[in-house]
């Protein structure tokens, strides 16, 4: 390093030190926002007191979250927001008086957008969106302090392209962009509330809530976008004859997902299958857990789950085990031998039945002698159950193990099949060896 150019380079430091920051008008500045500081110190405890006791006023409930979230704004952000309201104060007046107040501006602007990202912090939990603020904001705020912001807003709209009647800019793509995530996060928030009430409202029938909630989600989130458009100056019309173009062009490849989505609405219209029911449809039987725009999801009783089309549901079969009532009958059918007591073994299947906690009580079972088999005489037991949700087969099992048992403990037999063999005639052969 050249030491003769060290004392030149020292001296032009100085120099340009005194004259941007050691002025007359950037000390009393400076001088006034320790004052600012120190008044501040004073009279916040005293807002903060009032405010504290105006909020145990308002809220008897002193463990709620609203006075909780209250009490920890009130704590974090007095003490900024009275040195903020100062400095705005001060700047208002020195515009009357013509008083220095730049590093009165830069602070309160940075004071402002702190403010603000910490109230979104306190109220809110999305995170993207609270990021997405904060930096839009910093960068405002970075912009105009620095002076450049007019520039930088001209040189962003500067860049642009355009086709037909519709003048795209950069700015223009980061404003709609902004602008869209905050009307899409307020959809998401009322179409959330407003799915939450329709859920507790038990006057409603499930299908009918998955119809509202499904027309409110559409119809929130479509006005979010238009407005979004509409707020950043994009004319809607201009997009007519594109979107009719694009809309013929895509319809024939879009035949199905239409189809599922107007089935799926008319399945929720005509409640024909709704969240809860058991159903059977191309050899898949389970409990239906929700109707979706296009789908329906069954939840099998082994845990698989069917991902059904809803346009099957309208053309095919269904078998609706639980459409107006979940009262629903089982037949199994059980052979005993001829010489069994067979009025005692249909006690017996009743009473087996009757103890069986999932048949219902409203309708007795019965056991019926419906004919005389090769090897037994036939009996069928009929009972009723009203959850067909928790499976048919178990309960089949179940009950015959029960029946088994009890002819076991009664010496009712259970045959094995039995043919008789007459023969008209045998050989000489044979019949010596009889003979003997």
């Amino acid at each position: 390093m050249n030491l003769e150019l060290t004392p030149q380079l020292v001296s032009q430091t100085v120099k340009t030190v005194e004259q941007n920051i050691f002025t007359t008008d950037k000390i009393i500045q400076i001088i006034l926002l320790i004052a600012l500081a120190l008044l501040t110190l004073v009279i916040h405890k005293k807002i903060k007191l009032k405010l504290t006791t105006l909020l145990n006023n308002v809220t008897s409930d002193k463990k709620s979250k609203i006075y909780q979230k209250s009490k920890l704004l009130i704590k974090s952000l007095i003490l900024p927001l009275t040195y903020n309201l100062l400095l705005i104060l001060y700047i208002f007046l020195a515009l009357n008086f013509f008083w220095p107040y730049k590093i009165m501006t830069i602070i309160s602007e940075i004071l402002t957008a702190w403010l603000i990202i910490r109230l979104m912090s306190s109220l809110f939990k999305n995170t993207f969106i609270i990021r997405l603020v904060s930096a839009f904001i910093l960068t405002i705020v970075t912009l105009n302090i620095m002076n450049i912001y007019d520039r930088t807003i001209k040189l962003l709209d500067n860049i642009d392209f355009t086709t037909g009647e519709i003048r795209i800019s950069l700015l223009l793509l980061i404003q709609g962009l902004f602008v869209l995530s905050l009307f899409m996060w307020a959809a998401s928030q009322t179409t959330s509330f407003v799915e939450t009430k329709i859920k507790n409202n038990s006057s409603l029938t499930p299908s009918l809530k998955v119809l509202l909630n499904k027309v409110i989600r559409f119809t929130v989130f479509g006005f979010a976008i238009i407005i979004s458009l509409s707020s950043i100056g994009i004319d809607l019309t201009a997009f007519t004859v594109l979107s009719g173009g694009i809309g013929v062009g895509i319809g024939f490849g879009l035949q199905k997902i239409v189809s599922n989505f107007i089935s799926g609405i008319i399945i929720l219209i005509d409640k024909s299958v709704k969240p809860g029911d058991v159903i059977e449809i191309d050899n898949t039987y389970g409990l239906i857990s929700s109707l979706n725009s296009r789908f329906v999801s069954i939840v099998t009783l082994n845990g698989e789950e069917y991902l059904i089309p809803n346009e099957d549901l309208i053309t095919k079969k269904v078998v609706n085990l639980s459409y107006s009532d979940k009262l629903i009958r089982l037949e199994i059918p059980v052979g005993i031998s001829y010489n069994s007591d067979v009025e005692q073994a249909i006690a017996l299947i009743e009473q087996v039945a009757k103890e069986h906690q999932r048949v219902t009580s409203h309708k007795e079972p019965s056991c019926l002698l419906t004919g005389f088999g090769a090897s037994s005489v036939e009996l069928k037991l009929k009972f009723w159950i009203v959850d067909p949700e928790n499976g048919l087969d178990n309960i089949k099992s179940e009950l015959f193990l029960k029946i088994w048992q009890a002819f076991q403990s009664h010496d009712i037999e259970i045959p094995y099949p039995q043919h008789d063999l007459h023969l008209q005639s045998l050989p000489t052969e044979l019949k010596e060896f009889r003979a003997n």
